[in-house]
Formats: C-alpha cells, sequence, structure tokens
C-alpha cells in the first residue's frame, strides 16, 4: 500500500491545498465555476436515480459531495487535504446535511475503511491531473465501482485553446505554451505549489479502457471564458453569453471538445 500512496507526491498537493483550505471557496469560487458545476450534476444525476451512492474523490470542501447529498444521493468524499475535509465537515455540520461522510485519503489508494462499492465515482475540476499514473488510478477506481456503475470526471487537457490564445494576445509565449510541457507547476496556493500532469482524451480512453467503455466526452469552455477568466466574461457579457451557447453547438465534437479549458470523461464499468 506504502508503494501505491506514492505514485504521485501527495505531500506536495495536500500541503497546497491546506494553505488554501479556508480562504478556497471565496477565492476559486465565481460565476463560471457554478455555472459549470450546474452543467457537470446535469451529467452525473441523469446517470444513476435517486438513492444510489457516489463517492467523490477529490471532494476538497465538499461543494459538489454536499450539492449530491441534498439531492438525496449517498454520498462518501475523500481527499488527501486534512484541512479541506475540515472544511468540509464544518459546512455538513453547519447545514445539517444528511447521506455524507468524508474520509482522508488518496485517489489511487482508497482508504481501505471504506470497503463498499459505488453506482458512480466522482472527480472534479481536475482532481487526476494530480498524477501522472492514470494506470493506477483507473485500476482503484474500477475496484469501488459496481458493475455497470459509472466514472465521471473533469479533466484538463494539454491544449486549452482559451488559455493559449489569451496569452499569445497579451505577448506571453511562456504561458501560452505550458501545457505543451504535459507537466507545470500549480499556481495560486500561496507559497505551495505541486506538479499538475495534462491529460489528453486519448490517454484517459487508453487508460480506463481496460475496465471501462467511454460513453462520452464533452469539452468545456473551449472558446467561451473559463473560470480564470472571469475579468473578460464580466466586461463583455453579451459576448461571453454568445460564445457559451457556440461552445453547446461544438462541445461533443471530437476535433474541438479536447481544446477546451477542461472536458468532462463519462464512463461506464464494463
Amino acid at each position: 500500500m506504502e508503494q501505491v500512496i506514492r505514485s504521485y507526491k501527495t505531500s506536495e498537493v495536500a500541503e497546497a491545498f491546506d494553505a488554501v483550505s479556508a480562504i478556497f471557496d471565496t477565492s476559486f469560487e465565481n460565476e463560471i465555476t457554478r455555472t459549470l458545476r450546474a452543467k457537470i450534476y446535469y451529467e452525473v444525476e441523469r446517470l444513476v436515480p435517486q438513492g444510489a451512492s457516489i463517492m467523490d474523490i477529490n471532494c476538497g470542501t465538499g461543494i459538489d459531495a454536499i450539492h449530491f447529498a441534498t439531492k438525496g444521493f449517498h454520498v462518501t468524499g475523500i481527499d488527501i487535504s486534512a484541512k479541506m475535509l475540515e472544511e468540509a465537515k464544518k459546512k455538513v455540520g453547519a447545514n445539517q446535511v444528511r447521506l455524507c461522510k468524508f474520509y482522508q485519503g488518496s485517489f489511487d489508494a482508497i482508504p481501505p475503511e471504506i470497503d463498499e462499492k459505488f453506482d458512480l465515482l466522482f472527480s472534479n475540476f481536475g482532481g487526476l491531473n494530480c498524477s501522472n499514473n492514470l494506470e493506477m488510478i483507473t485500476k482503484e477506481i474500477a475496484r469501488v465501482v459496481k458493475p455497470s456503475g459509472f466514472f465521471v470526471g473533469v479533466i484538463m487537457p494539454p491544449f486549452s485553446l482559451w488559455e493559449t490564445l489569451s496569452y499569445l494576445l497579451r505577448g506571453n509565449l511562456r504561458l501560452a505554451v505550458r501545457r505543451l510541457n504535459s507537466q507545470t507547476k500549480a499556481t495560486g496556493f500561496l507559497d505551495k505549489t505541486f506538479t499538475v500532469y495534462y491529460h489528453s482524451t486519448e490517454k484517459i480512453i487508453s487508460s480506463f479502457s481496460p475496465y471501462f467503455q467511454i460513453r462520452q466526452i464533452i469539452g468545456l469552455n473551449m472558446i467561451s471564458p473559463p473560470p480564470h477568466a472571469l475579468g473578460f466574461a464580466k466586461r463583455f457579457p453579451k459576448l461571453s453569453k454568445f460564445l457559451s451557447r457556440f461552445d453547446a453547438l461544438i462541445e461533443t465534437l471530437p476535433a474541438l471538445r479536447a481544446m477546451g479549458d477542461h472536458y468532462i470523461v463519462i464512463a461506464q464499468k464494463r
């Protein structure tokens, strides 16, 4: 088990998220992330009935886990950051949320005290981008998902059209091509950082294929402003809405869905 846990630098990831745990909901959440979450929730909730069991494998401060619990799902959240989990538990207590429990652990070494299997396993906003060992992760995910159960993940690809063009227009070539390096350092975590690995749709399909069948891939923010471009969305609200509507028309096209800031992958266990 120790070897499994070290498939990525869990200490670096934990320290980075510990550092921002108290400010995460106010600093990382905005109008765009909330809109994206609503879209992602729709995709999850159409797959499994109310009362189904969901594991959130990088639950953070519990934003998604608490949402699903309030919708009548039985939710188990895990996260590598103890302080993020503290924030999640505070919110559960303050809002008297039922059907929701949390454990500290890694998504490639799910805590052994969790001995149940789940109808759906969920990973939002780049959780899997913390590791480069997708084969190990998918094997662990498959272990805890019921036969014919689902995996829904939101993943950062190695090319973001919006990010690349926006940095090029500002003359910043280094940031414009940073995802093309396949791995880079995360920013925005005060004085902490960790390595981010960008996963192509082809890599995800290959890694999941021994255990899962890919049902759908949906691009997010191909040409509309992503969460880090909130300033643009506020300055140009009509244009941003138009771009979002156009995104909805092209979000499943194979040539374009992998060019977003993130993409949703929906897979069903074989």
